[in-house]
């Protein structure tokens, strides 16, 4: 019985261990997902398409047109479960923790309806997981064309992004490329989409 006892505590702390690790996952998924809800003012880029276009037969300088922006759904459900994991990771570590601290026991109906409901988390942070990986893959596919564009997207002095609005650079803030006051691309996003790290003119630093 005191094998029993030993086997179930080892087997709830690694749980607890997992639902943590579950939390700091989530946690680090839901501030990216929130943060670039907000510095986009609504708009998605998960599933956004686009395509490069010269600004003019003579002059080979490149615009990005946004042709569709992603659907807001998209960001507002990855962002809500990554929510709700917090809540049930942070929950059912708090729960393990007191059993394993004080004994409390549950019954079999109990142990299964937190099966169930575990079960069913899961599966929905697998399609939220789905859709932010598809989502974005899209999105820099779009950039950078299948990854048959050149080493470097940007020229000497910048590649303009179009959204038939009115478009606008901001070197001293971070390099950021606005549409209608909207940042499209910081610098440092710009910078995980290519591979050459001298690509910004030293006067964006």
């Amino acid at each position: 019985k005191k094998r029993t006892k030993m086997a179930l505590d080892n087997f709830l702390f690694a749980q607890c261990i997992l639902y943590f690790l579950a939390f700091l996952f989530g946690f680090i998924a839901v501030v990216p997902l929130s943060e670039n809800g907000d510095d986009f003012q609504g708009k998605c880029l998960l599933f956004t398409r686009g395509m490069w276009q010269n600004e003019n037969i003579t002059v080979e300088k490149q615009r990005f047109i946004v042709e569709e922006w992603g659907p807001e759904s998209a960001c507002r459900f990855s962002t809500f479960v990554g929510i709700v994991s917090l809540i049930v990771s942070a929950v059912q570590a708090w729960r393990i923790l007191f059993y394993l601290c004080k004994g409390h026991d549950d019954s079999f109906f109990y142990a299964f309806v937190n099966l169930l409901a575990s079960s069913f988390v899961v599966f929905v942070i697998f399609v939220a997981s789905t859709i932010v990986s598809v989502g974005f893959n899209m999105w820099c596919d779009a950039i950078t064309e299948n990854g048959s564009m050149p080493n470097s997207i940007l020229d000497k002095h910048a590649v303009l992004m179009n959204c038939d609005d009115k478009v606008t650079m901001e070197p001293q803030k971070g390099a950021r490329i606005l549409v209608n006051g909207v940042p499209l691309l910081t610098r440092s996003q710009l910078k995980h989409l290519v591979s050459v790290p001298d690509i910004f003119p030293s006067g964006w630093y």
